[in-house]
């Protein structure tokens, strides 16, 4: 799920010659991420139907790594559906603005934003060949 939070300042309505932050109305909840998976299943010999294995993987947001770790459910051994924690870097707002302060400059995105890693849910589906 992405936690990005972006902002920008915008010319204030009730000071003039000062600038307000700002945050952007983001409705990207999920985000895709194409990723590869290892799963681990401890024996190979009378796979039932629907089997339980641990997994991870890494993929790439065209800029960072990220790294997903979990469970994951199979339907014959081909079918998986995957759930567990991600690692990835989400945009936060830089720790000396808040939301509605009053600027005299006009910041870039560079300045009202930080880049962190932070640890999110995620669910996904694989295929085995």
């Amino acid at each position: 799920f992405s936690n990005d939070e972006k902002y920008y300042v915008a010319v204030s309505d009730s000071i003039q010659g000062m600038y307000e932050i700002k945050k952007e109305t983001d409705n990207q909840y999920i985000r895709f991420i194409p990723s590869i998976f290892l799963h681990w299943n401890p024996s190979d010999i009378d796979r039932p139907e629907w089997s339980y294995s641990a997994t991870g993987g890494i993929g790439f947001d065209l800029e960072n790594p990220i790294v997903f770790a979990g469970g994951s459910i199979a339907y014959h051994s081909k079918l998986n559906f995957n759930f567990g924690l991600v690692v990835h870097k989400v945009l936060k707002l830089n720790g000396k603005y808040s939301t509605g302060e009053l600027v005299e400059d006009i910041l870039l995105p560079e300045q009202l934003q930080t880049q962190h890693y932070r640890m999110n849910p995620f669910i996904g589906i694989s295929f085995r060949f």
